[in-house]
């Protein structure tokens, strides 16, 4: 059974959150598994809430505006594979900031700015997303 994964690019005051993940020993964005049932929003913000307590609201990587109907946001990037998708997006804090992490999987947590990207310990795809990312947020605060 093919399972879709939904992840975001989390970011406040110009900077972006990175969480150390236990499992793959590496830096990466918050996302988990959608449920049966759930919608990609209702299960990223769902994700995004356990594992950080934080609230978020999408930003559309189309048009960069922050989106009220967010059942129309078009997502940065989404990867199929034989047995999973996964559907990247970028979002912005609404509320506090502060972090909360989820302990089971996740150690870490920090808010980077753009140029610390390429000295991150992450995969080399999540880095270029990430630039892609910031592009997207920064094009949306400049509305």
């Amino acid at each position: 059974m093919t399972k879709t994964t939904v992840t975001a690019f989390i970011f406040h005051e110009n900077k972006l959150l990175l969480v150390f993940h236990k499992k793959l020993q590496c830096w990466m964005h918050v996302g988990g598994h959608v449920e049966k049932n759930e919608s990609l929003e209702i299960a990223l913000k769902r994700e995004i809430k356990e594992e950080t307590g934080l609230s978020v609201k999408i930003i559309d990587s189309y048009s960069s505006n922050v989106i009220i109907d967010e059942s129309n946001a078009i997502p940065l990037l989404i990867q199929e594979n034989i047995d999973d998708i996964s559907i990247d997006y970028v979002c912005k804090v609404i509320g506090k900031s502060d972090v909360i992490l989820q302990g089971s999987e996740l150690t870490e947590y920090k808010w980077i700015k753009e140029s610390e990207i390429d000295s991150i310990d992450t995969f080399p795809l999540l880095k270029r997303l990430a630039k892609e990312a910031f592009k997207i947020y920064t094009k949306s605060q400049e509305k």
